[in-house]
């Protein structure tokens, strides 16, 4: 979120939403997979996450994709991309 703050690139109106869409969408996760999208999100890398969740580098990275897969359905992106 503090990244977002000091984002000078990102339009406004997108920073908003996005300070009120993360936190909504990281409730409906798994406490285990919350935590590992806020790792992810401050840009701990693959190695470091998996060390600290204990999980493999390989495991990380399909989380990475199925956090990727659920956010895009948050935002029901993946259904317009079916349509």
């Amino acid at each position: 979120m503090e990244a977002v703050v000091e984002d000078t690139h990102t339009p406004v109106a997108e920073q908003a939403a996005f300070r009120i869409d993360f936190p909504a969408w990281l409730k409906v996760l798994t406490k285990r997979n919350r935590r590992i999208a806020e790792a992810l999100a401050l840009g701990h890398g693959t190695g470091e996450v998996a060390r600290h969740f204990r999980v493999s580098e390989s495991r990380v990275s399909q989380l990475r994709r199925e956090l990727c897969q659920s956010w895009q359905e948050f935002h029901g992106e993946r259904a317009l991309a079916a349509a």
